[in-house]
């Protein structure tokens, strides 16, 4: 019903316009993308319909029938007060369906701001994601550097500072005493010639004295190895007393160290976990941020160039009819009285949004999709030292870099080197 009223309205107008043959030998401002070199209104529209195809539109469904009614009405040259008067009712209804068309390319433009904010939300979120999760590592990066750079200090404490290399420490393989000086006691006896009967021969001329320090000198004997086994026993005993001090003063140490290392090698595994996530992230951002000027150069930046091109058009077919309105003729000068406008004018027109644009996502914070990306300052991938240090510790890599997207060493969760390192 709404197709056939729009036709016969059509056809009513165009029988009208066709009828009247109108000079555009100086309307030279009609330039640009559309409508160019017409010599009459009805030729105006026929261009209009030409754009319509070129530009793949959708043809109306009057234009057939209406090219052909120009043809049979070619000859009428006189409109009757009455027909003039339907002829202004069918124009006054073309005029509100080209305003239609010309709200369209407004609301054909906000759907497209939608759908290009969508594509800049994902990459951005994505984008954040990467982001987060490169931040993460350095952080881990760095951690990991300053716990093994704790290792390194209480090492050349113990062994430089401290002097703990003892054959008996544990650390060197040996074992601590845990008491000193026992056994504490010494069995002795007098030996044979101090236990013998001596005679003290006074008739002789010999004394008390003289007697006893005979006695003494075998006694004395017996008190020089006990002596010697006393001197023994202490120097032992000082020396286990010296060993066990040692022992106090560097196991501790020793204990600290290896505490600190189990530490360091859990955080190393917890960095490994994070440095894993790293391409999946990579690959959501890359992949979103293509699809992002996939979309802008196949589809949103085209169909930008298609609406301002049609609300041109509309706009100035639709100036036409409205001055029409007032003179009742088509003439040169009411036709180069409606100005042609520019694209600038229908992104005023159409705020908001207004002109698109290709979104800058600064993405300088993360490695690029393509190209080659090393670890150096002030490269996105630095300050991963602390990894690297880890990695060269096992013999797994020598540096951190990324290469059309994909890291080295491989940081996909399937990888094998991450298979194998966070088992």
């Amino acid at each position: 019903m709404a197709m056939t009223r729009r036709t016969s309205i059509c056809l009513s107008l165009l029988a009208l316009l066709s009828s009247v043959t109108v000079s555009l030998g100086d309307a030279s401002h009609i330039s640009g993308s559309s409508l160019i070199g017409v010599s009459s209104v009805s030729e105006i529209l026929d261009q209009f319909f030409k754009k319509d195809e070129m530009n793949g539109r959708k043809a109306p469904a009057w234009k057939s029938e209406a090219q052909a009614m120009i043809s049979l009405v070619q000859n009428l040259k006189d409109i009757d007060p009455t027909t003039q008067a339907q002829v202004d009712v069918y124009v006054g209804k073309i005029i509100a369906m080209l305003k239609n068309d010309t709200a369209d390319t407004k609301s054909d433009q906000v759907r497209a701001a939608d759908i290009l904010e969508g594509f800049k939300n994902t990459t951005v979120t994505h984008l954040g994601h990467l982001d987060g999760q490169l931040t993460k590592v350095k952080s881990l990066s760095g951690i990991s550097k300053t716990c093994r750079a704790n290792v390194s200090t209480q090492n050349s404490s113990y062994f430089d500072t401290h002097g703990c290399t003892n054959s008996y420490l544990p650390s060197q393989g040996g074992t601590c005493p845990t008491e000193c000086g026992k056994p504490s006691t010494a069995e002795f006896e007098l030996n044979a010639d101090a236990k013998q009967t001596y005679t003290c021969d006074f008739e002789a001329g010999e004394t008390a004295k003289q007697c006893v320090d005979r006695l003494r000198a075998k006694v004395n004997m017996t008190r020089t190895n006990l002596t010697n086994k006393y001197n023994a026993w202490s120097a032992k005993k000082t020396q286990c007393e010296a060993e066990m001090a040692k022992c106090a003063k560097c196991n501790p140490l020793w204990d600290t160290m290896q505490l600190t290392i189990a530490s360091c090698n859990q955080k190393r595994q917890t960095l490994y976990d994070a440095y894993c996530t790293l391409q999946t992230e990579q690959n959501d951002f890359c992949e979103s941020n293509e699809t992002l000027h996939r979309e802008w150069s196949t589809d949103i930046a085209p169909g930008q160039r298609d609406r301002w091109d049609k609300y041109i058009d509309t706009d100035y077919i639709t100036c036409i009819f409205e001055k029409y309105l007032e003179q009742k003729n088509f003439t040169t000068t009411l036709i180069n009285s409606c100005p042609k406008k520019s694209p600038s004018d229908f992104y005023t027109y159409a705020t908001p949004p207004g002109e698109l644009t290709l979104p800058n996502v600064d993405a300088s914070a993360v490695p690029a999709c393509y190209g080659a990306v090393s670890h150096s300052s002030p490269g996105p991938l630095f300050d991963m030292t602390g990894l690297i240090n880890e990695l060269t510790s096992e013999n797994l890599a020598t540096t951190v870099s990324v290469a059309d997207h994909l890291y080295a060493p491989a940081a996909g969760s399937d990888s094998v080197f991450c298979t194998a390192v966070t088992q």
